[in-house]
């Protein structure tokens, strides 16, 4: 059995030339739509889970508070990962019109696959405990950390039928590309 180590690259590349990555704006409401959905799932988890714990023993009823941390990371973690790995888009970015993909593949509108969705979780997770956001608004191309670790971008899907409320946004109605 051989291991393989990940080269951790000398500088990191910057976003293709060909298309720019999505406005702050954008991705920064796709986050609240993300974490709305999250929520409201972990509301109705955490009550079904609760509703469990009561006809359960009292001795277990002390670790719901921690069943239910972990219920919610984990729901979260999975919700994003399939989101960004599978479909290419959380609910959020699919309703603003925005993809998650490669880098290197830009042009070809690739998904990230799950290994690089784990990546950029990991690097979201990183985030919170160092600067992720800040990152992006200092780099040209906008690219957070965890697009960094993961070698992603969130572009603007031009296979993507808007929504109405992304229809009702300045860039989607003059059917600009960013380009």
């Amino acid at each position: 059995m051989s291991w393989r180590v990940a080269a951790i690259p000398r500088r990191v590349p910057e976003a293709p030339p060909g298309r720019r990555a999505a406005p702050a704006r954008l991705w920064l409401g796709a986050t609240v739509v993300d974490a709305t959905v999250v929520a409201t799932l972990g509301i109705v988890v955490s009550l079904c889970i609760h509703l469990i714990v009561i006809v359960l023993p009292e001795g277990v009823a002390s670790f719901e508070p921690l069943v239910l941390g972990l219920t919610g990371a984990l729901l979260a973690g999975a919700y994003l990962v399939y989101a960004w790995g599978y479909e290419g888009a959380t609910l959020g970015q699919r309703m603003l019109g925005l993809r998650a993909v490669r880098v290197e593949s830009l042009a070809a509108n690739e998904r990230l696959g799950m290994r690089r969705a784990l990546l950029r979780l990991s690097g979201v997770l990183l985030g919170f405990l160092a600067v992720d956001v800040e990152v992006a608004f200092l780099r040209s191309d906008r690219r957070a950390l965890h697009d960094l670790i993961a070698r992603s971008v969130v572009v603007p899907n031009p296979d993507a039928v808007p929504s109405p409320i992304a229809r009702s946004l300045p860039h989607i109605r003059k059917g600009r590309k960013y380009a």
